[in-house]
């Protein structure tokens, strides 16, 4: 949520616990919004789930639900701080999937993937 409220990565721990697809998404991400100008503020909710875990595989895997819950987390013009128009039939509640992966003592995130439906 750092890097999202500051429109960046430099200074967070986001390498310490995404890679892959899920890390350079977010750098995707925060790049477009920094270059409209948008952060946010607050930050979601999450109910997450293990749906499998496979901690004896060479690289020891999970696999996740949750259910993100977007309603205190705010996008913001960073100059006025105003609010961000959104569309009216956006969820603000929704399913994602997430894998991870123990890389050494640290367990990352290595892909994030958004379902188009409410939890």
């Amino acid at each position: 949520m750092k890097a999202y409220s500051q429109g960046d990565v430099a200074g967070t721990d986001v390498a310490k616990y995404a890679a892959a697809q899920a890390l350079s998404a977010t750098k995707r991400d925060l790049s477009e919004l920094r270059s409209q100008g948008i952060v946010t503020t607050g930050e979601p909710a999450h109910d997450t789930s293990v749906d499998e875990l496979e901690p004896d595989k060479k690289v020891p895997y999970a696999k996740l639900t949750d259910c993100l819950d977007s309603t205190g987390w705010k996008f913001v013009y960073a100059k006025s701080q105003k609010p961000v128009d959104m569309p009216t039939n956006r969820l603000v509640r929704y399913v994602t999937e997430v894998e991870a992966e123990k890389w050494g003592n640290q367990w990352k995130i290595v892909t994030v993937t958004p379902q188009q439906r409410t939890c």
